[in-house]
């Protein structure tokens, strides 16, 4: 089966549009193709000659703009959601009274402190406790906003530089919960 089938307007013909419809499922071209019914010995070569073409490449482009569109996905929400787990900041919720054991309060975390939890954990050990609650990745959604906003690598560089001096956060992103007063203990 050969890629380079389109219809006689140079619209990409059934198969074609099947990969199209493919890729958007996990954006993995390869699997797209297979997935389609074409041959996995040759998919690399057709795949070039397919993603080449100028109306392929609009009807993945199309494809993705009325996924976003249907999710209520705008670069406005991506760039938001990068900024909020970006710069969170568990400050207000820090007790540092003592610094061999830093607690954070439950009880402070906003709803916008508790968005940026990405996995939060309950081990019990006998009448102890221990919840191990984790932040998305704040360096990854800087640097990824970053190249969202366009700025140049020394750019990106310098806000990784600024996010890992100003993070109060003890261990970076753990904070474990082991005491009955509903205070968490830094990991």
């Amino acid at each position: 089966m050969s890629l380079n089938r389109f219809s006689s307007h140079g619209e990409p013909d059934r198969q074609a549009r099947t990969v199209v419809q493919e890729y958007l499922v996990d954006v993995n071209a390869t699997q797209a193709a297979i997935r389609a019914g074409y041959i996995q010995k040759t998919v690399q070569e057709q795949l070039s000659r397919l993603l080449s073409n100028v109306m392929v490449s609009k009807a993945i482009v199309k494809g993705k703009q009325a996924l976003a569109e249907k999710a209520g996905v705008t670069a406005k929400k991506v760039i938001a959601e990068m900024a909020r787990i970006g710069f969170a900041n568990m400050q207000g919720c820090l007790d540092l009274s003592d610094p061999e054991n830093p607690t954070i309060d439950l009880f402070k975390i906003t709803p916008e402190q508790a968005s940026v939890i990405a996995e939060t954990r309950v081990e019990r050990k006998g009448l102890q406790r221990r919840v191990t609650i984790t932040l998305h990745d704040k360096l990854n959604a800087l640097v990824n906003l970053g190249k969202h906003l366009d700025y140049s690598k020394n750019d990106t560089s310098m806000l990784a530089q600024m996010v890992n001096l100003s993070i109060i956060e003890i261990s970076s992103k753990s904070w474990l919960w082991n005491r009955p007063n509903g205070k968490m203990n830094s990991d």
